[in-house]
């Protein structure tokens, strides 16, 4: 929370300051000004990142895996689920493809993390109106 305030601070007043320069065309002390002001912005922006990304670096440093038997395939289901939405809005559709698989040993929490970000990505990156395949298989006794 704090973080996303501290990031907003600087980051509303960037439109506002844009429109400013824009007004302020024939006044290049002004322009100078709000240039300043914006370094200043980008500035405070690019180390809360930072410190956000080194508290990350820490925090993966104490990561306990809650390991337990899970069915992967129900979890891809429920990622998928949870993404249509995002699919639908660029006119996409997903194709779910599970074939018979075991439970597998993981961490519930990280591995739904790791396949919606996948997911996410391909939804982001394909284009408008394309088909996503997420198959779910076994492969040599591994989950792929």
């Amino acid at each position: 929370h704090i973080t996303a305030h501290d990031l907003k601070n600087p980051l509303s007043i960037l439109p506002m300051m844009a429109e400013i320069i824009q007004k302020n065309k024939n006044n290049p002390e002004a322009i100078d000004k709000m240039a300043e002001q914006l370094k200043d912005a980008g500035k405070r922006m690019t180390k809360t990142i930072t410190d956000l990304l080194d508290s990350a670096l820490q925090d993966e440093e104490n990561i306990h895996l809650r390991l337990k038997s899970l069915d992967l395939g129900k979890l891809v289901e429920g990622v998928v689920a949870t993404n249509l939405h995002l699919a639908k809005n660029k006119k996409q559709k997903i194709d779910l493809q599970i074939e018979e698989t075991r439970n597998i040993f993981g961490d519930f929490q990280r591995l739904t993390e790791v396949v919606d970000n996948l997911i996410n990505n391909a939804i982001k990156y394909s284009p408008y109106g394309k088909s996503i395949v997420v198959t779910v298989k076994e492969k040599t006794n591994m989950a792929v």
